[in-house]
């Protein structure tokens, strides 16, 4: 049931191209079998993006029969500029506490580094984990 007030009008530019932000194998593999585009995560690396994020993306576009061209992969970075880098360590300890971007540590052989810095952010020590 859709109401006229929330029925969509013709839109002259088509529909808005749906992108997707994914890390693990079977989000990426998925947002590169049905999605428009494919936001790579910040917390990367070339060697990830290389040996985990585009295999996943290869398989995605053979299940649905697709073109690399036809999938946007739009990578995001953190950038650090100035002579102060403490901010852009304490974010990347942030996104290395969490237990779904162990992965990426891992293809580094860090993986061991990920619950040292989730015990650190229960414990509230934002500022050593940097």
């Amino acid at each position: 049931l859709m109401t006229p007030t929330f029925t969509p009008r013709d839109n002259p530019y088509g529909p808005p191209p749906i992108y997707v932000g994914a890390l693990g194998p079977r989000l990426t593999r998925a947002t590169a079998q049905f999605a428009d585009g494919l936001l790579v995560m910040p917390f990367g690396s070339k060697r990830f993006l290389q040996e985990a994020t585009l295999p996943a993306v290869r398989d995605g576009l053979a299940a649905a029969g697709r073109d690399q061209r036809e999938l946007a992969i739009v990578p995001e970075i953190i950038v650090s500029a100035g002579d102060d880098h403490d901010a852009a360590r304490r974010l990347l300890a942030f996104y290395g506490s969490t237990p779904a971007y162990r992965p990426v540590l891992e293809v580094h052989g860090w993986g061991d580094l990920q619950p040292e810095l989730n015990a650190l952010s229960k414990q509230g020590r934002w500022q050593e984990m940097g």
